[in-house]
């Protein structure tokens, strides 16, 4: 079987969490298939070495720090995607926390933690970004 090839050449690709793991992997993978990324993680040290890595191969990258959990940082880095690149073709929900030990352990502060990353975090990513995609009534949305 022959390796299959993706375009997305001229494409911008938005993905949260994209500084690490899985997010890291994404952002690369529309990256090398020609898009330019925008990735956001909560913590600035994760996104500098993220950045570094992308750029290194040639990839056109924005990163930007969010905590997906806060409506104004959120709406902030959407503008500034926007401001860069005119437009979001397709946004990726990747940001995520897990807790490791088992749920009868788990304090009801840390579920909370979880629910507001993993949930509340993808409405309003894609409350801001879906916006902007109504508005040129084109995009995609992973979740």
């Amino acid at each position: 079987m022959g390796t299959i090839h993706f375009d997305f050449n001229g494409e911008v690709v938005f993905v949260t969490g994209g500084s690490r793991g899985l997010g890291l992997q994404i952002a690369e993978a529309f990256g090398r298939a020609g898009a330019s990324v925008v990735i956001t993680a909560r913590r600035e040290q994760w996104l500098e070495p993220a950045e570094k890595h992308l750029r290194d191969q040639g990839i056109t990258v924005l990163a930007l720090r969010c905590d997906v959990t806060h409506p104004a940082e959120v709406e902030h880095v959407v503008e500034q995607a926007l401001a860069t690149h005119s437009k979001i073709d397709i946004l990726v929900n990747n940001a995520g926390q897990v807790w490791a030990e088992p749920s009868i352990q788990m304090p009801l502060e840390r579920w909370q933690q979880v629910l507001e990353t993993n949930l509340t975090g993808t409405f309003l990513v894609s409350q801001a970004v879906g916006r902007h995609m109504l508005e040129r009534q084109k995009g995609i949305i992973i979740n």
